[in-house]
């Protein structure tokens, strides 16, 4: 059963998602993908805290060093790889449930945040990006003359 968020922002996360998921089935049903390259990887919880939004990636095991953020137009862009620790002596699996290699996730930046002033912080393998919420915009009132 799906639970639909309550929040606004959360609604809009949830339906671009959702659409996505959707596309994925309609076109890209013959690809076969591992979890890292798959749409949802790294997984990210989106949420509104004082006069911010939070972005909030998960990524275990990735070195800061392999990670990558870009903000482009109303895009956030976070990149990089998982690489497999060596272990010696161990000639079989019995079972790999973890995945390891690139990945990329791209969300829509909200209209309602300032992206110049993003902030990004890397602490017990999540990625906190944070975006002040725009006040002007919202608060000022401009009379436009009709020609």
């Amino acid at each position: 059963m799906t639970i639909i968020p309550k929040s606004p922002l959360e609604r809009l996360v949830f339906f671009q998602e959702e659409v996505d998921k959707l596309f994925h089935l309609l076109f890209d049903e013959g690809s076969i993908t591992s979890d890292l390259e798959s749409e949802n990887y790294p997984p990210v919880d989106v949420y509104e805290k004082g006069a911010s939004i939070i972005f909030e990636f998960e990524v275990p095991d990735v070195n800061k060093d392999n990670l990558e953020l870009l903000i482009s137009n109303d895009l956030i862009v976070v990149e990089g790889s998982k690489t497999e620790s060596t272990r010696e002596g161990i000639k079989n699996y019995i079972c790999m449930e973890r995945s390891y290699g690139k990945f990329q996730r791209v969300l829509k930046i909200p209209s309602i945040v300032d992206p110049d002033n993003a902030k990004a912080e890397y602490k017990d393998g999540i990625l906190f990006v944070t975006f002040p919420r725009i006040t002007e915009r919202r608060n000022k009132s401009k009379k436009i003359n009709i020609k």
